[in-house]
């Protein structure tokens, strides 16, 4: 999704009048995600939101990606659910690689 301000402000922030719309991320968009993505799975950063004015990254947002529920509904999506399912798949491949750890022992 992307953010545009209200007229005479130069903030994005929803609560400050700013306008959420779809959006298709541009090429150089898409090459900063590249450029993060091996970082931050490698930190264990699988689900983020990331931040870019003006083709620059300036925020990736760890704890708290946001928008979900905007997104959702621009795109009639959702993410939530993605997520979870995400979460489970991995959790089930730790848990089975441990069991096979154990079992060698």
């Amino acid at each position: 999704m992307c953010r545009r301000p209200k007229e005479g402000d130069f903030r994005t922030n929803v609560h400050a009048g700013g306008e959420v719309f779809a959006h298709q991320p541009s090429r150089q968009e898409q090459e900063i995600c590249r450029a993060i993505k091996e970082k931050l799975i490698e930190d264990g950063l699988y689900f983020v939101g990331i931040d870019i004015i003006g083709g620059k990254l300036v925020e990736i947002n760890c704890v708290s990606p946001g928008g979900i529920p905007r997104i959702n509904r621009l795109n009639n999506d959702h993410l939530e659910a993605k997520v979870v399912d995400f979460i489970e798949e991995e959790v089930k491949g730790i848990t089975e690689t441990n069991h096979r750890e154990r079992s060698v022992q």
